[in-house]
């Protein structure tokens, strides 16, 4: 298998990575993937609040986290005070509600920065995946296990794998800046 193809995997990965990171991402709308990633010390182990409780929105501005175990509804809701989400959450009992209210404009620009600095985190990351492989053809060149014209075949594939993927991030990002800037 052609040495670009068969890292292919790597590339996915960091796509799948940057669809978690722009989820986390706030929109007009509450999203349960905006805390699932927030760590909880949950008897004195920190776990994800997705292992702690069912997150659901019963409205388009709240979102409902509902713990699995009644004692550790405080452990939830100081993580979430200390998360960067900046909303107070507010406990009913053994629930914690999260109200979103509306983006300002200026919240909005800022959250388009941070979509945007997102998406050049994740092609860094694409060029340091393909730096990788350049060398990795290069040095097989070297060596002998390639010849130069499978050499330049496979730099030809790596970069049309690059040039996917880059065309990939954009498109998440331009989906991600309509959300984020639709009232």
């Amino acid at each position: 298998m052609p040495i670009a193809e068969s890292r292919r995997g790597d590339f996915e990965k960091t796509l799948t990575h940057l669809q978690q990171e722009l989820a986390s991402v706030r929109t007009g709308r509450a999203n349960p993937a905006m805390v699932e990633s927030i760590i909880v010390d949950a008897y004195g182990t920190p776990t994800p609040l997705l292992q702690l409780a069912s997150i659901t929105t019963p409205e388009s501005t709240q979102l409902l986290i509902q713990p699995w175990d009644p004692n550790i509804v405080k452990s939830i809701e100081k993580a979430l005070q200390a998360s960067a989400l900046g909303i107070m959450p507010t406990v009913e009992g053994a629930i914690i509600r999260l109200h979103f209210p509306p983006l300002t404009e200026d919240r909005r620009r800022e959250l388009v920065r941070v979509v945007r600095e997102k998406l050049e985190m994740a092609k860094v990351a694409i060029r340091g995946i393909r730096e990788d492989i350049h060398k990795q053809v290069k040095i097989s060149e070297r060596e002998g296990s390639l010849s130069e014209d499978q050499a330049a075949l496979e730099l030809k594939t790596l970069q049309s794998i690059v040039e996917e993927f880059n065309e990939r991030v954009v498109a998440f990002g331009a989906t991600k800046e309509s959300e984020v800037t639709t009232i």
